[in-house]
């Protein structure tokens, strides 16, 4: 056998599936989800603005919305390198942690459109709470990923 060819590697067990097809996958969502997030950060209206003071106070009138950005950023980037650390070790996994993986994506998925609802409503207190609610899901899905891995 030529040196340049690997051996051929013994069968998956039935049933199991490579890992890294859904490292891949999940690497995709985590990175879509953080563009997103970019994508809700709008430049402020600056025609108006001739003075540097006027620029100074238009671009503070978006330190909120960055401020969500960065939260949102932070934590999407802490389930990033967790979720990495937990699947990093698999070699395969079974179809119920591909599923489990699907609902914690989903919830990573839609961060982006609940801190676009926060920063929208600021002062609103149900706003504020459905995210935190959100935030909450993600991390019981990511617990449920951590069982089923």
């Amino acid at each position: 056998m030529p040196a340049d060819h690997d051996p051929p590697s013994p069968p998956r067990p039935w049933g199991r599936v490579s890992a890294i097809r859904l490292e891949t996958f999940s690497d995709g969502v985590f990175a879509i989800a953080v563009t997103l997030l970019a994508l809700q950060l709008h430049p402020p209206n600056l025609a108006e603005a001739t003075t540097a003071g006027a620029v100074v106070l238009a671009l503070a009138q978006q330190l909120r919305p960055f401020g969500f950005y960065i939260l949102a950023f932070v934590l999407t980037g802490r389930l990033w390198i967790e979720h990495h650390q937990l699947l990093d070790p698999l070699e395969t996994h079974g179809r119920r942690l591909a599923r489990v993986n699907l609902w914690f994506l989903l919830t990573v998925s839609l961060l982006p459109y609940w801190v676009n609802v926060i920063a929208t409503y600021p002062n609103h207190s149900a706003a504020t709470g459905l995210f935190l609610v959100w935030l909450g899901v993600a991390q019981f899905a990511f617990v449920l990923l951590c069982v089923f891995a």
